[in-house]
């Protein structure tokens, strides 16, 4: 009896034994390794889209060109480095050259006394000068505001061997002229101061005058062909401080 219970209890278990063995077989033959399912993709692509070549990659710039742009970069800094060439000056474009300068004090008001001084400045390239006929100037005083026909008190003065001389009043121009005379040479770059007018107070009884001068060359050497800088050189454009040499109205 007790042999029969133990052949019943070992086939028992030989039985469940077989049945779960059986059942992993099935369990093992249903899984699906994921490390099969790699190659395959469950996807819309057309046949093709599938046939088209793979792009190839891009290609790597050279070593060279990767490092122009740091090249490249340090270039402004040499050239900032570099010292700024200075402007080589101009040579003179005429060798006898003389240019009128109008000059004024600084507290100068028009209409108020004052003193306005003329110079010559050289800007050819050779020294100018002439001992016969004379280099000579024309100063012109014009009225730019007050009394028409009214002369106003002005004293000439002169200066570096130069000579001051009055030409008297036109009362129908309202211009008092005054000729200045070169006797000595004016170098090279060298302004040389020829003559001062001293204006009296402008006010008179018919109102107060206000004028200006324009300053002509007369008389130059033969071989001084230029004339665009010295002919009706007006004071209101090119009068500056005797000083600082500010531009100034050019009214005395």
């Amino acid at each position: 009896m007790k042999k029969n219970a133990a052949s019943l209890t070992l086939a028992a278990a030989i039985g469940v034994t077989t049945a779960f063995a059986g059942a992993g077989n099935a369990f093992a033959e249903d899984a699906v390794d994921p490390g099969f399912n790699n190659d395959v993709v469950a996807t819309d692509v057309t046949a093709d889209e599938a046939e088209k070549p793979a792009e190839a990659p891009a290609e790597e710039a050279p070593a060279a060109d990767a490092e122009k742009p740091e090249a490249e970069a340090e270039k402004p800094e040499a050239e900032a480095e570099k010292p700024a060439e200075k402007p080589e000056a101009e040579a003179p474009a005429e060798k006898y050259d003389l240019q009128p300068e109008i000059h004024v004090a600084a507290g100068k008001s028009a209409g108020f006394a004052g003193l306005v001084s003329i110079s010559a400045k050289n800007v050819g390239s050779e020294i100018y000068y002439q001992d016969f006929p004379a280099t000579t100037f024309r100063i012109d005083v014009h009225t730019e505001k007050g009394p028409k026909g009214v002369d106003r008190l002005i004293t000439p003065g002169w200066f570096n061997g130069a000579y001051t001389r009055d030409l008297g009043f036109d009362k129908a121009k309202s211009v008092r002229s005054f000729e200045v005379t070169l006797s000595n040479p004016v170098n090279p770059g060298e302004s040389k101061l020829l003559a001062n007018l001293n204006f009296g107070d402008g006010k008179t009884k018919l109102g107060r005058l206000v004028n200006y001068i324009t300053v002509t060359q007369t008389g130059r050497l033969e071989e001084d062909k230029s004339t665009s800088n010295d002919q009706n050189v007006d004071s209101r454009e090119v009068t500056t401080t005797d000083v600082m040499h500010k531009p100034t109205k050019g009214l005395f």
